[in-house]
């Protein structure tokens, strides 16, 4: 993994991150499929869950943008 400046909060937050910089995941399995996105935001259970390569984005709440 390459990835930097991340922040995983949570069972599997951030779990498949490898080049994605700049992230913060707050919650269980949030942003979970995330591998190569940068600046995301996700706080919340399964929040950005399904979101793998995505930029600049920000879900809040329970499974948001899943």
């Amino acid at each position: 993994m390459t990835g930097s400046d991340n922040v995983a909060s949570g069972a599997n937050a951030l779990y498949a991150n490898t080049t994605g910089n700049e992230n913060t995941a707050t919650g269980t399995g949030a942003l979970v499929d995330n591998e190569t996105g940068n600046y995301n935001v996700a706080e919340g259970a399964h929040a950005g869950g399904r979101l793998t390569t995505g930029s600049n984005n920000i879900a809040v709440g329970y499974e948001a943008a899943t």
